[in-house]
């Protein structure tokens, strides 16, 4: 017997390449469209909840010590993040995440070439993580709805 998918021609198979896209989906519409092609084709449980538990494969080739990146929402607002890397990174290893939800949200949102965050990044977060210091600037603070979607990670 074949399952919806396998008649379509559109099987997907559990394996580690699905479980990376799966992982990096850029949007909540491309998981559940990932997710719904991968139980269309009917994966052995057990292998698929070894993989998701496994989780994504992490590339060698990253960037060490501090970032600046964006991501833009439906709407069109950027949301500027620093993201810092330990120069001791290895992707073989578990890193926690440390998001850093620091004050100043009062303050004007800073123009493209200005450097959001005043102080050094040192004095923020802790060894052996992988720290995350997002913007926030009045009318896009912590608590509103736009910004929890920035930090999603």
């Amino acid at each position: 017997m074949h399952s919806q998918a396998q008649e379509l021609g559109n099987i997907v198979s559990a394996d580690q390449t699905f479980v990376n896209r799966l992982w990096q989906a850029d949007s909540e519409t491309a998981r559940l469209e990932l997710s719904e092609e991968l139980l269309m084709s009917q994966p052995d449980p057990t292998e698929l909840y070894e993989l998701l538990k496994k989780g994504p494969h992490y590339s060698d080739e990253v960037t060490l010590g501090e970032q600046v990146l964006s991501r833009t929402n439906s709407s069109g607002t950027e949301f500027p993040y620093m993201v810092k890397i330990p120069e001791d990174y290895e992707p073989q290893r578990q890193w926690p995440v440390e998001f850093v939800l620091h004050g100043g949200v009062g303050r004007p949102k800073p123009g493209a070439e200005e450097n959001f965050w005043q102080r050094s990044y040192d004095r923020i977060g802790q060894p052996g993580r992988i720290t995350v210091v997002p913007l926030a600037w009045p009318g896009v603070v912590w608590w509103q709805d736009e910004q929890a979607d920035n930090l999603v990670a």
